[in-house]
């Protein structure tokens, strides 16, 4: 028992913080309350108030990290393209390589629509409570 608070009440202390109980008023029991429920909300805002600006600095290099991320993504799909369509050059000749790549990503872009869309109407015949088709 380090601490004062911790150690236990001695009897002519615990007699005499009763008879300091019978003593007090109701109304200063209750500004005691008020105030110590007014620290805590403002405790409680000063909180939210740091997890919220420790979020949106967290945020910004989220978004930050996660746009670059696009970017260097969308630049390699070009390169690979760019790349598919020099390596079938030889065999296809140059319009051939482009309109074999360009037919290649179109199908592919048409099967990720129809998933999409499939998807899409699952979504929201779940949300209206009625049965996917």
């Amino acid at each position: 028992m380090n601490t004062v608070d911790e150690q236990p009440p001695s009897p002519a202390a615990d007699g005499a913080a009763e008879e300091a109980a019978r003593h007090r008023h109701l109304e200063d029991d209750l500004r005691t309350l008020v105030d110590r429920g007014v620290a805590l909300a403002r405790a409680e805002a000063e909180l939210q108030k740091a997890r919220a600006s420790h979020a949106a600095a967290r945020l910004k290099w989220i978004a930050l990290l996660g746009g670059l991320a696009l970017a260097l993504a969308f630049f390699s799909l070009v390169a690979l393209t760019v790349g598919l369509v020099v390596a079938l050059t030889p065999a296809l000749g140059a319009l051939g390589a482009t309109l074999a790549v360009f037919g290649g990503l179109a199908i592919v872009a048409l099967l990720c629509t129809a998933i999409a869309v499939g998807m899409w109407r699952g979504l929201t015949a779940a949300l209206a409570n009625r049965e996917a088709p």
